[in-house]
């Protein structure tokens, strides 16, 4: 992140943006297009404020997210520096927890997929 400088039009550069754009094959700076109003692509003001709504939404879950794993992390190496290298007593307990809490979650799931099969062919059997 510290390659990234912007430039006097306030474009994002660096080294690292540089290769990204040559992996991609997209277009430098200077060439780039004016981009087109939503009206010129066929999109609704609204619509596209709608969805761009959506994707900040969804990048500040994603964000929260990330910092929520990274707090975990944190805690977890400081619980292992005073546990001697070790897991926290209780660690282990909520991994075994959180595992058969998912089976459970992965049992009930399949099990209505399962029935839901069962429904659509009882349907189909009905229909014909």
């Amino acid at each position: 992140f510290l390659e990234h400088v912007k430039d006097a039009n306030g474009q994002v550069t660096g080294p690292l943006l540089e290769r990204v754009r040559a992996l991609l094959g997209s277009p430098q700076p200077a060439q780039q297009q004016r981009p087109l109003a939503p009206a010129q692509m066929g999109v609704e003001p609204r619509a596209l404020e709608l969805m761009s709504q959506a994707c900040e939404i969804r990048v500040r879950q994603v964000i929260e997210s990330l910092s929520r794993i990274a707090r975990l992390r944190v805690r977890r190496d400081a619980d292992r520096r005073l546990y001697g290298g070790k897991d926290h007593p209780l660690a282990a307990q909520a991994q075994h927890v959180l595992k058969q809490i998912e089976n459970r979650e992965k049992l009930r799931r399949m099990e209505r997929e399962r029935e839901q099969a069962e429904l659509a062919t009882k349907l189909a059997k009905e229909k014909s």
